[in-house]
């Protein structure tokens, strides 16, 4: 079913939506098959979890890095693999509301299998796990129950529970953090940046409308109440009218008019990396810290911590605060960030200056009194740290949007080129 433009309610920070609403319900209503594979490890791990006894750390791996189902010890002492066969039926249930905008988060931990080159094994999650092969997504969000171990390939967010009187499903929140930055990121223009600076950011231009028109054709537009994939589109969408205006600006000579504009895109894809991290749960920071003052902010935290067990009372309210401090603070983003914090303040030293006009820019433009000079201009190295910036920017969030929509083909059955 396609869903007329006038029949769309308009979205706010208020109404963003990344998960069905949940409800509690009575343990006697549930109905488990009684020859389901049964993961002692991962049911004494997923205990302490919930208990606060054991932090997760919410993050993104390669699909090809977790293996479905488990392994266990058998009488002979040897280790085999066991798991569940969710049925196809559900795992098609799951590719729609994949499509639809949902990004389901697999429950791992460190593989105990030394033969098995997978480095994590996911017992729970084994319909989400089909659902997002079948659909050839690359990269999968993930809450990582062991400790330690393997590296992370992105940043993570360290979560604890805090069992509360009131809930059966105790809410977990930031711990810390762990910053993973990257040696290497994606570039489309290359490291010998191409001369004809308009050239390139039409180069830019195309890869975030391939990025764009991809998005659009994997999205599955029967109703929803799930809106990732709007969220998606709005960065890119945002990302393509800065490249665009660069471009109209350097056409017209007027590059330190670019800089505003480069500061809000890096923003931008700050808030972007956290979000594609977690995007079931950071996105309620970011709601948090758009819509309510910081009075509003500290009545929510106070009336959240309602049943919380009052040893926990403290660190319950610092967790919270930790997390939407994080969603606010640019600096404290940019740690996260692949790019990591060098470049943050190679590109926040150059990009403030101009941007809150400071003496410098005073004396610069001052040199015009009178045609003392000519108009102001951007060496031709901070010109081209420029184009390479929003090179960065865009290889950053189009490369990941990428590798989280999965395969999608043209009607007669071909690779929608991108």
């Amino acid at each position: 079913m396609t869903i007329k433009k006038s029949e769309l309610s308009r979205l706010t920070a208020d109404n963003l939506r990344r998960r069905s609403p949940t409800v509690e319900l009575p343990a006697s209503w549930i109905r488990v098959r009684e020859d389901y594979e049964h993961d002692p490890i991962f049911d004494d791990i997923y205990r302490r979890f919930l208990r606060g006894k054991l932090t997760t750390t919410s993050s993104r791996l390669p699909l090809s890095m977790i293996t479905e189902g488990f392994y266990r010890r058998g009488d002979d002492g040897q280790l085999k693999h066991h798991c569940d066969d969710p049925g196809q039926p559900v795992v098609q249930w799951l590719m729609n509301d994949i499509r639809r905008g949902h990004r389901p988060t697999l429950y791992v931990y460190k593989n105990i299998s030394p033969e098995d080159p997978r480095p994590f094994v996911c017992p729970d999650d084994v319909a989400s796990h089909r659902a997002y092969t079948q659909l050839e997504i690359a990269v999968v969000p993930v809450h990582i129950l062991s400790r330690g171990g393997t590296p992370l390939r992105e940043s993570g967010i360290v979560m604890r529970s805090y069992p509360t009187k009131r809930s059966v499903w105790p809410p977990a929140h930031m711990e810390s953090t762990i910053a993973t930055t990257h040696e290497q990121v994606p570039t489309f223009l290359g490291p010998g940046l191409p001369e004809d600076h308009s050239r390139s950011l039409t180069l830019l231009r195309q890869r975030v409308l391939a990025a764009m028109r991809k998005l659009d054709a994997f999205h599955n537009r029967s109703e929803t109440s799930f809106h990732y994939h709007h969220t998606l589109h709005s960065y890119l969408y945002r990302l393509d009218e800065a490249i665009h205006a660069c471009s109209v600006l350097i056409g017209e000579n007027l590059w330190y008019q670019t800089v505003p504009i480069l500061r809000s895109i890096y923003e931008a894809s700050l808030n972007f990396y956290l979000e594609w991290l977690s995007p079931e749960s950071t996105h309620m920071y970011f709601k948090l810290n758009s819509t309510l003052t910081k009075k509003d902010i500290d009545k929510v935290i106070e009336a959240s911590a309602h049943g919380v067990d009052p040893d926990e009372d403290r660190s319950w309210k610092a967790s919270v605060r930790r997390m939407i401090t994080l969603v606010g603070n640019v600096r404290e983003k940019a740690a996260l960030s692949p790019t990591g914090v060098a470049f943050h303040e190679r590109i926040y030293s150059f990009l403030s200056g101009v941007a809150h006009q400071d003496f410098h820019m005073v004396a610069e433009y001052a040199n015009t009194f009178l045609g003392a000079s000519d108009r102001p201009n951007l060496s031709d190295a901070d010109q081209r740290f420029i184009i390479q910036c929003l090179d960065v920017i865009t290889g950053m969030i189009c490369t990941r949007v990428m590798d989280d929509i999965g395969t999608v083909r043209e009607p007669d059955g071909t690779l929608l080129k991108a």
